[in-house]
């Protein structure tokens, strides 16, 4: 109990010196490109782009001025192991992606993200199953890094014209 207490007078103690924890209920950030962004993938239709741009707007940064280029989105799928009632596999998530305006050479970036997954698939003899769980912790995993990488957009905004 007491080591909680602790806890609580050093983050108070930190707040109050004007400490952020960046990308941790801090919106502030994204103020700085309020409706700026503007996405560029390869595949503007697919289910990638449609996944980064909800969250773009959920973050209120989609718009125009800015442009987001998304250069590599890949998802690599790797066994763990196989055992007899379950399969384990590792996904691993990579991004690289840069912020630029008009034909000018990148304000932000290039800069390259992972992020990776842990899943396991019982033996369900559903090949539907398993490849909708699949996409399931892929989507997860795609959100996640899409949220940081906006936030390290975010926290570059003085780099930004």
């Amino acid at each position: 109990m007491r080591l909680r207490g602790l806890a609580i007078v050093g983050l108070l103690l930190l707040s109050g010196c004007g400490y952020q924890l960046v990308g941790y209920g801090n919106t502030d950030l994204d103020a700085r490109l309020k409706s700026r962004l503007a996405l560029e993938i390869a595949d503007p239709l697919g289910a990638q782009a449609r996944l980064i741009e909800s969250v773009m707007q959920e973050r209120g940064v989609l718009g125009a001025g800015l442009t987001l280029e998304v250069l590599d989105l890949t998802l690599e799928r790797r066994t763990l192991s196989e055992l007899a009632d379950r399969d384990e596999f590792e996904l691993r998530v990579n991004l690289t992606y840069a912020v630029r305006q008009g034909d000018d050479p990148y304000v932000i970036g290039p800069e390259t993200l992972n992020r990776d997954g842990f899943l396991t698939l019982l033996d369900s003899n559903s090949d539907s199953l398993d490849s909708e769980l699949e996409r399931l912790k892929a989507d997860a995993i795609y959100r996640d890094l899409t949220g940081q990488m906006l936030t390290q957009i975010s926290a570059q905004a003085d780099q930004l014209p």
